[in-house]
């Protein structure tokens, strides 16, 4: 599964290297799912623009939250608070001003009109509805996102005010609801234990995949904050900065020795840019531990996990690595692992043996 908003692009401005990962996941043999909290667009409208970043996918492959709250919501009366573009992925739902059996709150945006749809006097009128019986629900509870210009107020704070003031809790239909993680499961045809999930969000998309049993991969982009995910309690599966790999290299001669075998260096130091080939090893060993349930770090034990083979890597075992896998019965190990300039990533499924 993969994040849209701050993974591919911020504010509409391509991210490097997003179109080329997902070229390289497909090439795998990778299902893929994109699966946005984006409530301001169509999700047609959503997918052509990401086809014009270079990025390949079909409608059908989007999964938005406003489609989400049609389902959920169907044949209901809604006062709803999106943004006027959406209202047509609402279908089903009987969007009414007054007596409402559930007030719906979508996203923010970047534009004048998220003045006009969280006024106070929608937000009292939301309110009256909740005091009468209605019942809260939102796309989702985001509390910021990232622009181009830099954090931005988004729509959780008027979520969280109604909640206060009507003393309820509203309902999620979006990221990190489990119904949403769930719904994206079944299109993908996929058990939680077998897949991943990319984003930039430590809330929405780590913490919520992580509850839902789904590994999990935090690229350093868009909302992403170092000191978020050091004073946190939740941490990603995978993660590697190719800068990081690279002064490594420069600065530390042994690092090549006591982490990668020689075949790996022969392989990584023939390439035009061997730091980006160190780092995607370097992910791959780490995803491969993770999968198998081995600390390679805190054993050390980076060699005794070898990629080799291109385009489709292949994992070779040995040491204490290889006991552990027979103990755990283990069986073959699928990797995947791509690149932009800046990241690497690696995905890593264990068969059971």
């Amino acid at each position: 599964m993969l994040d849209v908003d701050g993974v591919f692009h911020v504010s509409g401005q391509p991210i490097p290297g997003g179109a080329d990962a997902v070229r390289e996941l497909r090439s795998a043999g990778h299902r893929l799912r994109f699966v946005t909290n984006n409530t301001t667009r169509p999700r047609a409208q959503l997918s052509d623009d990401l086809r014009a970043m270079g990025i390949e996918l079909q409608d059908e492959e989007l999964q938005t939250t406003p489609r989400t709250a049609a389902r959920a919501l169907r044949g209901k009366r809604v006062l709803a608070l999106t943004m006027h573009a959406i209202v047509g992925e609402l279908g089903g739902i009987e969007l009414v001003g007054e007596d409402a059996e559930a007030v719906l709150v979508g996203g923010a945006d970047e534009t004048p009109e998220t003045n006009l749809v969280f006024s106070f006097m929608n937000l009292a009128r939301a309110f009256h509805e909740l005091e009468a019986g209605a019942d809260l629900y939102c796309l989702h509870k985001n509390r910021w996102w990232q622009t181009r210009q830099g954090p931005l107020l988004d729509a959780g704070a008027f979520v969280a005010g109604l909640e206060y003031a009507a003393e309820t809790d509203a309902t999620v239909l979006g990221k990190p609801s489990p119904a949403y993680f769930e719904a994206a499961l079944e299109a993908l045809d996929a058990d939680a234990n077998m897949t991943w999930m990319v984003g930039d969000d430590i809330d929405s998309d780590i913490a919520g995949a992580q509850k839902h049993g789904m590994k999990t991969v935090l690229v350093r982009t868009g909302k992403f904050r170092p000191d978020a995910v050091e004073r946190g309690r939740v941490q990603p599966d995978g993660i590697v900065e190719i800068g990081r790999i690279r002064r490594s290299l420069e600065r530390y001669p042994r690092f090549r020795e006591r982490c990668f075998t020689e075949a790996e260096r022969a392989y990584c130091d023939s390439r035009a840019n061997p730091a980006e080939s160190y780092a995607g090893r370097f992910a791959g060993k780490e995803a491969v531990g993770k999968a198998l349930g081995f600390g390679v770090a805190r054993a050390f034990a980076w060699k005794e996990i070898e990629i080799a083979g291109r385009p489709k890597p292949s994992v070779r075992l040995s040491g204490r690595v290889r006991v552990w896998a027979q103990r755990v019965e283990a069986g073959s190990i699928d990797l995947s692992m791509t690149h932009s300039r800046e990241l690497a990533n690696a995905v890593a499924v264990v068969e059971d043996g």
